[in-house]
């Protein structure tokens, strides 16, 4: 499945699960949390609980330059390495159950939405604009400020200063347009609500060049992390400075042009 390409090429080395009453004690405390800080959007507690405790977390030795923790689709199973505690107020860790409280599957049991990501046979569509999502919700959660992120040879203002801090600071400036009510719900709840606020102002092609754009950044930032040679390294470099600076343009031209076209 596409949506596990990325995680299939990590090579994790699973050392032990976590003992099921400290996972227990912690994911409860975690649905809890979350449910309270996201009173609002009424979220389901139960539901919430039970996909929790029904998922391994496993304490592994994971590869430099890879998040510390990461959850498995398929095995349906979150790894952690051994480098960092189990805490709520991690936010690799938080990001990983929102992961898994965001699946929806149809009757055969196959993956059809992950909060703004939806998935089909032949196509995952909103992959980075979800994960973008995702930071921003676990950096509501975790009360954290904005700061100033020197990144790429650029100076960004974001939540998110140590993961996804370009796609955090896009979906931030969509938030500053649109408000977070329905991304935040979006998120947790894997609908399209957000999507459909967006469009109705942008228009559908807007938006999903916007979400292209988004997966052409995430694309780009791993190709980075991959590359082997200094012309390749700076060749993406200033890909995605440029693709940033389109995103935003987009952004910003698209909405002001229908908002006065409405006045």
């Amino acid at each position: 499945m596409q949506v596990n390409k990325y995680y299939s090429k990590i090579e994790i080395e699973p050392i032990e699960n976590i003992d099921i009453f400290k996972r227990v004690e912690f994911v409860n405390k975690a649905a809890l949390k979350l449910v309270k800080h996201f009173s609002e959007h009424d979220l389901d507690y139960i539901n919430i609980l039970q996909a929790l405790q029904c998922t391994p977390i496993c304490i592994s030795k994971i590869p430099k330059n890879t998040t510390p923790a990461n959850y498995s689709y398929k095995e349906q199973v979150i790894y952690i390495s051994d480098k960092i505690e189990l805490s709520l107020e991690n936010e690799y860790i938080w990001h990983e159950l929102i992961h898994r409280i965001q699946e929806c599957k149809n009757k055969n049991g196959k993956l059809t939405q992950l909060g703004l990501c939806c998935i089909r046979d032949t196509k995952v569509q909103g992959h980075a604009i979800n994960e973008a999502a995702i930071q921003y919700v676990v950096k509501n959660l975790l009360n954290s400020e904005r700061s100033l992120v020197e990144i790429y040879s650029m100076k960004i203002p974001t939540k998110s200063k140590n993961y996804y801090p370009i796609l955090t600071n896009l979906i931030e400036q969509l938030v500053l347009l649109f408000g977070d009510y329905q991304l935040v719900d979006s998120a947790l709840n894997s609908n399209e609500e957000f999507k459909y606020i967006v469009i109705d102002t942008l228009g559908e092609d807007n938006y999903l060049a916007i979400e292209e754009k988004f997966d052409k950044i995430l694309e780009t930032k791993n190709n980075i992390m991959q590359s082997n040679n200094e012309i390749e390294f700076s060749k993406n470099i200033d890909n995605i400075k440029k693709i940033y600076i389109e995103t935003q343009d987009l952004i910003l031209k698209s909405y002001f042009n229908n908002i006065i076209k409405r006045i």
